[in-house]
């Protein structure tokens, strides 16, 4: 009776870790156990990891042909996808990726990251061009509204100078 005892007490120790009470290395080999059976079935796919800023799983964008029946011609189009980023792939932005398709992990991630096949070279590049876009833009608003605040303050100052 007193191995059953052992062993109940042994369970209990592991529930309170889990529960966030024990180390944080014993909840992230947990969690890493939780997916590394993972069974890949379906669709593969190649992608360029747009983000990966959650926890274990990024944002991988897909381009597609679409066949467009009215005009006879392909579009090209988008899809982007969420999906689980093992830690020992640990892809990040810019990387070209090989996912495949798995059992829901999660409300929006239905895939995971299989290998990394590469980087692209153009991706920090768009993204610098991007950036300096959004500043121009903010420095333009900028600059028209103190160019209003300014003739507002013309006019204030020609009308009190009319009235007198």
């Amino acid at each position: 009776m007193a191995k059953k005892s052992n062993k109940a007490s042994g369970k209990e120790a592991k529930h309170g870790e889990a529960a966030g009470q024990g180390s944080a290395s014993v909840s992230n080999s947990e969690t890493s156990r939780k997916y590394n059976n993972i069974s890949l079935r379906g669709q593969t796919f190649v992608g360029i990891v747009v983000s990966s800023k959650p926890m274990k799983s990024a944002t991988v964008e897909i381009q597609r042909k679409h066949f467009v029946p009215k005009y006879e011609r392909y579009e090209n189009r988008i899809t982007r996808l969420h999906v689980h980023n093992p830690p020992h792939i640990n892809a990040k932005e810019g990387d070209i990726v090989k996912i495949r398709e798995t059992r829901p992990l999660s409300k929006t991630i239905h895939h995971t990251i299989v290998e990394k096949v590469g980087e692209e070279l153009a991706y920090k590049g768009r993204k610098m061009i991007e950036q300096e876009e959004k500043e121009k833009i903010v420095k333009k608003k900028a600059h028209e509204e103190e160019g209003q605040k300014k003739s507002k303050k013309k006019e204030s100052s020609d009308s009190s100078d009319g009235m007198e």
